[in-house]
């Protein structure tokens, strides 16, 4: 059986979201990584996602495969991600290609600081960092924005702020029971 995964990537962290009826063991999957093979998982990961289109198009355009403008006539950008895509199509079958490359490269070292990942995978493994599981019911204030990612993507532009302004509203009342308790605990 299949599960429906999303992922959200955003500047400083990712965000995944699984159906509430699956079981899962997050921890266990955390162990069970191999920091020799981190790199090539996360490639192999990105192959057909919008990630990898939208990146590559920035880098064809870069690299002047496709052009901004042509003839003098401005093209649009779904114009551009139309040719990108033909153009990843045909440039993913050939072997080391450069602008490929270089996509995978600015995904996987700048964007998701895979180096840093293979760190702590490794210091997992080798019994330096622990892995715990929390459930909580609503993110962190630092953890708010990745959450809400998801949450913005499902919903209609015009119930976004609706949407966001009760998330917001969890968060603050999930801060308050906390403190809550730790007064109580340090009475």
């Amino acid at each position: 059986a299949t599960a429906n995964v999303q992922v959200a990537v955003a500047d400083n962290g990712f965000t995944l979201s699984m159906p509430l009826n699956r079981k899962v063991d997050l921890g266990g999957i955390v162990r069970a990584l191999d920091p020799d093979r981190v790199r090539d998982q996360l490639r192999a990961s990105l192959e057909g996602t919008d990630l990898l289109q939208r990146y590559f198009r920035i880098d064809a355009t870069r690299s002047l495969m496709i052009l901004k403008r042509y003839k003098g006539h401005e093209k649009s950008a779904s114009k551009q991600q139309v040719d990108s895509d033909m153009l990843l199509g045909f440039a993913s079958e050939l072997e080391e290609f450069a602008v490929v490359e270089e996509t995978y490269r600015e995904i996987l070292e700048d964007k998701l600081n895979v180096a840093g990942i293979e760190e702590v995978v490794g210091a997992i493994a080798a019994g330096e960092l622990a892995v715990e599981t929390v459930r909580v019911n609503s993110p962190s204030p630092t953890a708010f924005g990745l959450a809400t990612l998801l949450a913005s993507d499902v919903v209609l532009a015009e119930d976004e702020s609706a949407v966001l302004q009760e998330f917001h509203e969890r968060v603050v009342a999930e801060i308050d029971d906390i403190d809550r308790e730790d007064r109580l605990r340090s009475d």
